[in-house]
């Protein structure tokens, strides 16, 4: 019985982590340079507490903006921010995830994972983790 009980449960873990995507509201918790073992992420905070409520909203159409709507951050910083971020696009790719502003003719890519409540993007250069928010 037990055997079936952890057969039945390690299935449906299964089937939740290939069924995600990575559509929704999502926070930067990481941002890891791997070549220089660095991450720029938690300096940023360091310097400018006001990005811990800085968070990215990725949507079914396939916009990838900033939205610094409810930082306390200074508004000529969030204005900057969200004018970086107005015209990129994402795609996913088998299990690469693809930023773009230029419709694709250039991309950044990343291998695309899940884990829980965490989506983690990883390629040479970069890791980066995100927490899903509500």
């Amino acid at each position: 019985m037990k055997k079936i009980f952890f057969a039945l449960l390690l299935s449906i873990c299964s089937i939740e982590s290939f069924a995600q995507n990575p559509v929704g509201k999502w926070k930067v918790e990481s941002y890891y340079s791997n070549e220089h073992k660095f991450d720029s992420h938690k300096a940023l905070l360091s310097s400018r507490p006001c990005v811990a409520d800085i968070f990215y909203e990725i949507t079914e159409d396939g916009k990838y903006r900033l939205n610094a709507s409810k930082s306390a951050c200074d508004e000529k910083y969030k204005k900057i921010q969200e004018k970086i971020w107005s015209e990129t696009k994402w795609r996913l790719k088998d299990k690469m995830i693809q930023l773009s502003s230029t419709d694709f003719a250039v991309s950044k890519d990343y291998t695309i994972t899940f884990s829980r409540n965490k989506m983690i993007w990883k390629n040479e250069w970069d890791t980066i983790t995100y927490v899903k928010i509500n």
